[in-house]
């Protein structure tokens, strides 16, 4: 596997570890997918698009099959016929992995933490040649 992409599973496990132990009031008592599920308007900046902002929306809906995991619809604007899983940490029921999953061309990979009505996330998409690093800031 490339030496970057070890790097930066390393520097996302130790930021999650270390991120803070406090909670910010979300009260997730039944289902911690509910305060992640529905329509999101997405803010993003990507360092292979010369850092430009791109807006657009998501939808985020729980995975059925799995009782921590959640479906991104339109994650990166790939469309809304695809969908990135996300599990939800069963420490910090806040904090979201996107595990690395290839979706056509593309490796996608990244952490997101929920925080009241906003998730912010970094992730990775790797197209085989470059590496194309993603801030995303999602409100409701």
């Amino acid at each position: 596997m490339n030496p970057f992409l070890n790097a930066i599973k390393i520097v996302t496990f130790v930021t999650l570890l270390f991120s803070s132990c406090k909670k910010d009031g979300l009260l997730l008592e039944n289902n911690s997918r509910d305060g992640f599920t529905g329509e999101w308007a997405v803010n993003e900046t990507n360092s292979i698009f010369d850092n430009d902002s791109r807006n657009y929306l998501i939808e985020i809906t729980e995975n059925p099959n799995y009782g921590e995991r959640i479906k991104l619809f339109n994650l990166y604007k790939l469309g809304y016929a695809r969908s990135v899983f996300a599990n939800i940490s069963a420490i910090e029921s806040n904090t979201v992995t996107i595990p690395s999953q290839i979706h056509g061309f593309n490796t996608i990979e990244g952490f997101g933490i929920l925080s009241k009505n906003e998730i912010d996330f970094t992730y990775y998409v790797h197209d085989g040649n470059e590496i194309d690093t993603v801030i995303a800031h999602l409100k409701r």
